[in-house]
């Protein structure tokens, strides 16, 4: 059985506003809408929680709704409490 470093734990409250991380695959996903926007193709994504996309997604689909006539953007996750920050960051976006 694994052995787990207590003092490496930190306790998080909240969220932290900052300069967020950019990983490597967050710059591949990108390429990627560009080159399904290049070639008008959809684009569809299965990610772990937790990666910062969130706020990447509402971007991407707030943008094209706000620039583009007639443009739709559709968010699904499995369940609603899933679903929920990332409209609600749309919505934000979008006041």
């Amino acid at each position: 059985m694994p052995t787990v470093n207590h003092s490496s734990i930190k306790e998080i409250s909240g969220q932290v506003e900052g300069f967020p991380n950019f990983l490597a695959k967050q710059y591949e996903f990108f390429h990627y809408i560009e080159m399904c926007e290049y070639i008008a193709k959809d684009c569809a994504m299965l990610k772990a929680r937790g990666l910062g996309f969130s706020e990447i997604l509402a971007c991407l689909g707030v943008r094209p709704f706000v620039t583009t006539r007639n443009f739709r953007t559709t968010y699904t996750a499995a369940a609603e409490n899933q679903l929920r920050p990332v409209l609600e960051k749309c919505w934000k976006q979008l006041d």
